[in-house]
């Protein structure tokens, strides 16, 4: 089976826009936690 330029071109596409959206998702929550390491600092654990 043999893939056409455009149907190539649209699920590179589709990969980035969905990889994109995984990020914006993604970030916030890694980051709202005010330590993207929350194990670096011992005051920002889980027995605070």
């Amino acid at each position: 089976m043999k893939i056409n330029e455009k149907e190539l071109k649209i699920i590179k596409w589709t990969a980035r826009i969905i990889a994109l959206a995984v990020l914006l998702l993604g970030l916030p929550f890694y980051f709202g936690y005010r330590n993207p390491l929350p194990f670096a600092n011992p005051e920002n654990g889980i027995f605070r």
